[in-house]
């Protein structure tokens, strides 16, 4: 099956993705947190946290070096539309979360909290809103598992104290 011809600009569609990853963030933001481990089609939750993925990319198993700087920019353009609506939306900018911070504290044998422990294997940082009036937080970052495996752009919520060193970084 072939899809039919699209009559957007890529200015027009790359609007559309912004505005298609709001909603899923809202939903995100509106959404009880578990209270145990779970799996979703698009993500996975533990106590006091969910995880989403709002976009991917394709995998890396068969292609040049082109193609993956491609989808590198084309991550890094969705999540900067992203961080830029909710930074309107919020009035102030995302602090910075050092996740490989927390790798490393991981493999020194520090307990690194979920959901900052799975995310510190797929990605180096996260952007990150305090949202005082829920008790949550919001973050977005642009994570691989490995190299040959397709990029994806995440979001998270969750209410962790994340001020605690060496975790954060500005």
């Amino acid at each position: 099956m072939t899809a039919a011809p699209s009559s957007l600009t890529p200015a027009d569609a790359h609007s559309r993705a912004r505005d298609e990853h709001l909603r899923a963030v809202d939903e995100l933001l509106g959404a009880p947190l578990p209270g145990q481990p779970c799996r979703a089609d698009a993500g996975w939750g533990g106590p006091g946290y969910r995880v989403c993925i709002l976009r991917a990319s394709r995998d890396f198993w068969d292609c040049g070096m082109g193609d993956r700087e491609a989808a590198e920019e084309e991550m890094a353009a969705h999540l900067d539309a992203l961080s830029a609506a909710l930074t309107a939306r919020w009035g102030a900018g995302p602090d910075t979360v050092d996740l490989w911070a927390c790798l490393q504290a991981g493999f020194d044998g520090v307990e690194v909290p979920e959901p900052l422990d799975s995310l510190s294997m797929l990605a180096c940082s996260m952007q990150v809103w305090p949202l005082p009036e829920s008790g949550r937080w919001l973050a977005l970052t642009v994570g691989q598992a490995d190299t040959e495996f397709p990029l994806e752009l995440i979001a998270v919520v969750g209410a962790a104290d994340l001020s605690a060193a060496p975790y954060q970084r500005d």
